[in-house]
C-alpha cells in the first residue's frame, strides 16, 4: 500500500506569508503600520479595505480593490503587492510583485522589503528572506502585520516556536487585531507540536472581533475539529450557513465533519451543495473533495472515475490558463495517489505522464530557476513512489539522489525532509525497516503520510507502543485530503489492534 503527499513549501508562494482565512467583512484598520506611499487619498482608503478583505480571507473582493486603487494610482507599489497577495496562481503572484518592483522607487523603505520577500521566493533562499523580514521589523517595530510576516517566514522553516513568539508579540501591539489571533490558532491546529485547546482558544477571540463572519465561525469549526469535537465543529459550520446561506466553504467544511462523524448521507448532501454554489475558481477543488467520499466507502474506482471527470471539466471553466493549470495538477496529483495505492500502475504512468506535461506548462509561465527546480524535484518524488511501488527500487534510490542534488542546488534544508521521506519509504517497500525509521525521523512529521509509514516501520520492528502512538494520531486527524481518505480505516483498525 502507498500514498504521498509531495510537499513544495517554499514553492507554495506565499502560502505562509498569508495563511488564508475566510470571511466576507472589511475592517478599518488603525494599526501602527507599513506606510502606504501614495498621493490619491481615495487610492490608499481602497488599499487599506483590499488588506483587510485579504486578511479576513475574501480574495475576490481583495482584487477588486486593490484594481480600484491601481485605477486611482497605476504607480501604488503596495497596491500591486495586495494584489499579488490576493492572487489565485502562482504566475499572478510573479507578474504583480514584478509591476510592484516596477515603481519599487516611489515607495518606501518599507514597502520596499515586502517587494524583495515576495520575490525572494523566485530568486533567493529562506535565509535571505528571513533577513529581509527581520528588517522590516526594524523599520517598524510597532506593526503587528511586519511581525505576522515574520512568523509565516519562520513556519515555512518549521521554527514553529519562533514563529508562535512573533505572532504573540503581534498580539501585545494589539490586542483587537483578529488576524494576529486566527494566525496563532491556525499555528497550534497545523504545525506540530500541536495545542488544539489553544488552537480553539484563539478562534474565538477572533470571533469575538468579528461576531457577524461567517467565515470566523468556520474557522473556529476547524480548530474544533482538529481537536475531536466534531459534533461541536458541525454546528460552527452551520453557524457560518446560518449567517450566509451561499457560503460554499462552509458546506464543504460541514461535508468533511458529517464524514468524520460517519454521516455519509449529510456529508453527501453537503458536498453536491458546496459543489452547487462553488465559483469556477473552486469548483473542481470541490468536486475533488466529493470525490474522496468514495474512498472512505471502499469504492476506489467510483472515485477514480469521478476525479477523472472533474479532470474534464477544467477546460470547461471561465478562470485563466494558469488556473485551469493548478486545478489540472491538483486534481493529478490525487488521481496519482489513489492508482498507486490500488497498484493500478498502468493508470499511475499515464497520470503521471499528465502531471509532468501540465507541470511543464505552468513552468513556461515562470522564469525562475528556483522555482523550476523545485516543481522538477516535485516530479521526480512522484516518481520515486511510483517506483518503489513497482518494485524498481535500484530506479527509486537514482530518482533519490537526483532530489537530494536539486535541493543542494536550492540550498534549503527544510526541503530535504521530503527527500528523506521518500528514501525512507523505499527502504520500507525494501523491508530494511531499521533504516527507514532513520530517514523517516528526518523527514516532516507534520505530514500525516510520513507519521503513519513511521508506524509501519515500527510495528514491523517490534515498537508496538510507538507505533500505535503514531496511529492514533493518524486516525484522530480529522483533515480531509486523498491521503487521509486511504489510510483513516487501516489507521483506526490498526490503533485498536496493535
Amino acid at each position: 500500500m502507498i500514498v504521498m503527499k509531495i510537499k513544495s513549501k517554499i514553492y507554495l508562494i506565499g502560502v505562509m506569508l498569508l495563511f488564508v482565512f475566510f470571511t466576507s467583512e472589511v475592517l478599518a484598520s488603525s494599526l501602527k503600520d507599513i506606510p502606504l506611499t501614495t498621493e490619491s487619498s481615495k487610492a490608499k482608503e481602497l488599499l487599506i479595505k483590499a488588506r483587510d478583505a485579504r486578511e479576513l480571507g475574501n480574495l475576490m473582493m481583495a482584487r477588486e480593490f486593490c484594481k480600484k486603487a491601481i485605477f486611482e494610482d497605476d504607480r501604488f507599489a503596495y497596491a500591486y503587492v495586495e494584489l499579488a497577495y490576493a492572487a489565485n496562481s502562482t504566475q499572478a503572484f510573479k507578474m504583480n510583485l514584478e509591476l510592484a518592483n516596477k515603481y519599487y522607487k516611489h515607495c518606501s523603505e518599507a514597502e520596499q522589503l515586502l517587494i524583495k520577500i515576495g520575490l525572494s521566493y523566485f530568486n533567493t533562499n529562506w535565509e535571505d528572506r528571513l533577513n529581509l523580514a527581520n528588517k522590516l521589523i526594524d523599520l517598524q517595530p510597532e506593526s503587528p502585520r511586519a511581525w505576522i510576516y515574520l512568523a509565516g517566514i519562520y513556519t515555512e522553516n518549521n521554527q514553529i516556536e519562533a514563529a508562535r513568539k512573533s505572532l504573540e508579540k503581534a498580539i501585545s501591539l494589539d490586542e483587537n487585531f483578529h488576524y494576529a489571533y486566527q494566525q496563532l490558532g491556525f499555528s497550534y491546529l497545523n504545525w506540530q507540536p500541536n495545542d488544539f485547546d489553544k488552537a480553539i482558544v484563539n478562534m474565538k477571540k477572533a470571533l469575538a472581533l468579528v461576531p457577524n463572519s461567517g467565515h470566523a465561525y468556520i474557522n473556529l469549526g476547524d480548530a474544533l475539529r482538529g481537536g475531536s469535537k466534531l459534533e461541536m465543529a458541525r454546528d460552527s459550520y452551520g453557524k457560518a450557513i446560518e449567517l450566509d446561506s451561499e457560503n460554499a466553504l462552509a458546506y464543504l467544511k460541514r461535508a468533511h465533519a458529517d464524514l468524520f462523524l460517519d454521516d455519509i448521507v449529510s456529508a453527501k448532501s453537503d458536498y453536491h451543495k458546496a459543489v452547487q454554489l462553488a465559483d469556477d475558481i473552486n469548483l473542481v477543488i470541490y468536486s475533488n473533495y466529493a470525490a474522496f467520499t468514495e474512498i472512505y466507502k471502499g469504492k476506489m474506482m467510483t472515485a477514480f472515475e469521478e476525479l477523472n471527470l472533474a479532470l474534464e471539466k477544467v477546460n470547461h471553466l471561465d478562470i485563466t490558463e494558469s488556473q485551469k493549470l493548478g486545478q489540472k495538477i491538483f486534481t493529478l496529483q490525487n488521481m496519482i495517489m489513489l492508482c498507486v495505492h490500488g497498484n493500478q500502475l498502468d493508470r499511475t504512468e499515464k497520470c503521471l505522464m499528465m502531471y509532468t506535461d501540465n507541470i511543464k506548462k505552468r513552468l513556461e509561465g515562470i522564469q525562475s530557476e528556483r522555482y523550476t527546480l523545485g516543481q522538477k524535484a516535485g516530479v521526480e518524488l512522484y516518481k520515486i513512489y511510483y517506483l518503489a511501488q513497482k518494485g524498481d527500487y535500484s530506479k527509486a534510490y537514482e530518482k533519490c539522489e537526483k532530489v537530494k542534488e536539486i535541493y543542494k542546488k536550492l540550498d534549503n534544508e527544510i526541503l530535504m525532509e521530503n527527500y528523506y521521506g521518500a528514501q525512507a519509504y523505499v527502504l520500507l517497500k525494501e523491508k530494511k525497516y531499521k533504516e527507514a525509521i532513520l530517514s523517516f525521523q528526518k523527514s516532516d512529521m507534520n505530514e500525516i503520510l510520513n507519521k503513519y509509514y513511521l508506524g509501519m516501520a515500527y510495528e514491523k520492528t517490534g515498537e508496538e507502543d510507538k507505533a500505535k502512538q503514531l496511529y492514533r494520531e493518524v486516525a484522530e486527524f480529522n483533515f480531509n485530503s486523498v491521503e487521509y481518505a486511504l489510510l483513516r480505516k487501516d489507521a483506526m483498525k490498526k490503533m485498536k489492534t496493535q
